[in-house]
């Protein structure tokens, strides 16, 4: 179920279709218990098929749901010819299992009249 408080919120309101609904995906894949926050297994490839977009997009949209607070990066997945592993994710709006770290709800900090400069790699001022 999707909380009032993160989709009435500026950064809620500020994310695209495919960012809320790549956001949805990584959500889904919580356990009920959200004994797994922290340890969230998502592919880019997997993401892209269920969304419809491709992979160079995922990309995109994850830098900037962890740009704006809603999710946070563990760690990235990698794929070779030896290798197959998913990235790992934390929702920032719950208790990180993995490390026991307590939500930080990054996401109540966006601020509409920054925009990120992805040449600088940090938010400015409009």
């Amino acid at each position: 179920m999707l909380r009032h408080d993160i989709t009435k919120s500026e950064a809620w309101l500020a994310l695209r279709a495919t960012e809320k609904a790549i956001l949805i995906q990584i959500w889904l894949r919580l356990n009920i218990d959200e004994s797994n926050n922290g340890k969230i297994l998502a592919s880019h490839r997997e993401l892209a098929k269920e969304c419809h977009i491709s992979r160079p997009t995922v990309s995109k949209t994850i830098e900037r749901l962890e740009q704006i607070g809603f999710i946070e990066v563990i760690s990235k997945g990698t794929f070779n010819c030896k290798q197959r592993l998913a990235s790992e994710f934390r929702l920032t709006f719950f208790k990180c299992h993995a490390t026991g770290k307590l939500p930080t709800n990054d996401w109540r900090l966006y601020d509409p009249k920054k925009v990120f400069d992805d040449d600088l790699n940090q938010y400015q001022d409009e």
